[in-house]
């Protein structure tokens, strides 16, 4: 009878032992899925608004990414002309969808002859072309190439507005929840779709912008002066108007990009997994970009998704593109609007959240 009390309570150490172990493993777990993964009641939503350069589709494919991920959740996606030609950019949008299985999330295109005061170079706007022939990216089962080069889909399951203004307005206004709205070109299509009464801003949470110059001294290839970041001088009204606003911006500006540049490092870390089709899209698309240029939209798209790698300032910020024509922006404790701030980032913490596209 001793031996058999003396096993029984051997065997209940076991078991207590054995049961503490499996709860903390679920414990352990349950934190990494939720740093991972996220709660569904927690995921922001995002709209996404974006014009089409070289860094604008890296960095659509971070949040692409992140969306399989369920770290966030991509309501809706549209495309102004700035930086491309909205008739080679919907083709290009459309295949990144159906490369990341995301074909279900609705899509919007500007008119093509939408244009702010100052257009973008037009050589400048013909990367989309180019990159619908990427290797990994061309899905032969999805699309042929017809007798100029383009890439056509050969069985249209998308439905595609092509009022991108009345789109984001829709989009938003029917979640149930604030939206998060990631800005990574010129603003024009958000500044419009707020309303005359700005009546879109209660169902916005946040406004990430891609955009301005605060330190950074900037020109434009025609000008001799300093002048505003691109995106910002496309259209500079619209960012005066964004200004007024009440709404929370959050920006990425060319300051927070001096570190992050193409480079054989960072190109070499994604190669370990240039198997992966979306990492070798975006090898392809910096291959053709060329070492030593700035990753300006990605890191926009990495600070939404991970915004630990940049953590966060807060200044009151002026731009003056109320009183002129160019839509600078600088620090003024007096006279700005509060304003969130990428610092400029651990580049290699940035190239580590790249490499696990």
């Amino acid at each position: 009878i001793g031996f058999c009390l003396n096993r029984y309570f051997e065997m209940e150490k076991v078991i207590v032992g054995f049961s503490t172990c499996v709860i903390l493993c679920c414990l352990v777990g349950m934190v990494f899925l939720r740093s991972r993964y996220q709660l569904d009641s927690e995921v922001p939503l995002i709209y996404v608004d974006l014009d089409g350069g070289f860094d604008d589709w890296i960095a659509l494919s971070v949040l692409l990414s992140s969306h399989n991920y369920k770290q966030i959740e991509i309501i809706g996606i549209s495309v102004t002309g700035g930086n491309c030609h909205v008739e080679d950019a919907l083709p290009l949008l459309q295949q990144l969808l159906l490369l990341t299985d995301n074909q279900d999330i609705p899509i919007a295109i500007a008119p093509p002859e939408e244009q702010g005061i100052h257009p973008f170079p037009d050589r400048w706007r013909n990367g989309a072309r180019h990159y619908q022939v990427l290797p990994g990216l061309l899905q032969t089962e999805h699309f042929s190439i017809d007798k100029d080069g383009n890439a056509e889909l050969k069985n249209n399951s998308f439905t595609v507005a092509y009022n991108a203004v009345k789109f984001m307005r829709s989009t938003i206004t029917k979640q149930t929840r604030p939206v998060t709205v990631v800005n990574l070109g010129p603003p024009m299509h958000l500044v419009q779709a707020l309303g005359d009464n700005n009546e879109l801003v209660p169902f916005i949470k946040e406004v990430v912008l891609m955009g301005g110059a605060f330190y950074t001294t900037y020109k434009t290839a025609n000008e001799s002066g300093n002048i505003a970041e691109w995106n910002f001088w496309w259209n500079p009204p619209d960012v005066a108007a964004l200004w007024d606003t009440s709404l929370t911006l959050k920006v990425f500006s060319l300051d927070s990009t001096n570190s992050l540049k193409i480079s054989r490092e960072g190109m070499l870390q994604l190669s370990k997994r240039w198997q992966h089709p979306l990492t070798s899209f975006v090898i392809g698309v910096m291959s053709d970009t060329g070492l030593g240029v700035p990753l300006w939209d990605v890191g926009a798209a990495v600070w939404v998704v991970n915004p630990g790698v940049f953590g966060e300032k807060t200044f009151s910020v002026v731009n003056t593109s109320a009183s002129g024509e160019f839509g600078n922006v600088w620090e003024d404790a007096e006279k700005g609007r509060v304003t969130h701030i990428a610092p400029e980032p651990d580049s290699d913490a940035f190239w580590n959240v790249l490499a696990t596209l």
